[in-house]
């Protein structure tokens, strides 16, 4: 992923926000804004009070930005589950500009974005923040105490604390490393 000239990115999660998909979007906050990226983390609904335990959850905001260089779009390929967040004016802003889906759903991506990039960091990701979590080794971005909690949060909620049937090794050693 080489996006030139980008100073500002919107990130999108579903309009149905779970642990692993706000904190996939704050550890994108955290990442990009080391790399001095400035960022607006977007949903079109509250984010429910029980992620409340999510540090950060409170940046999130209903208030779409007016300017924005690129889009990330976190833990959907879904169109249903982002049905209101694109449409209108949203929508044709962010098909003017670079789009990258990060998901680990084996789903097939009906988004209205036919030109956006899609991420799956390859098989055996069990959340979306451990896809954010190789992305970043692949990029060669820092990633801070912060945000390697926030990937931690993720792989825990969305797996039941490593223990659905997907979990592998792989899920631990990368547990393991972002504790340390």
């Amino acid at each position: 992923m080489k996006w030139p000239d980008i100073h500002h990115v919107l990130i999108l999660q579903p309009e149905n926000p779970d642990a692993d998909s706000v904190a996939s979007a704050l550890t994108l906050e955290e990442i990009l804004g080391d790399a001095r990226i400035t960022t607006t983390i977007y949903s079109y609904v509250n984010t429910p009070s029980y992620l409340g335990y999510i540090k950060g959850h409170d940046r999130i905001t209903e208030e779409f930005p007016n300017k924005f260089d690129a889009t990330i779009i976190v833990d959907t390929v879904t169109a249903s589950l982002l049905e209101h967040t694109l449409t209108g004016n949203r929508l044709s802003a962010i098909q003017q500009k670079p789009v990258l889906i990060l998901d680990h759903h084996p789903t097939t991506n009906d988004l209205p974005l036919p030109h956006a990039e899609y991420y799956t960091g390859g098989e055996g990701a069990v959340s979306t923040g451990q896809v954010v979590y190789k992305l970043a080794l692949e990029q060669g971005w820092s990633i801070n105490q912060t945000a390697a909690t926030h990937i931690v949060e993720s792989m825990l909620a969305d797996t039941l604390g490593l223990t659905t049937e997907p979990v592998d090794a792989q899920a631990f050693r990368d547990v393991a490393s972002l504790l340390e």
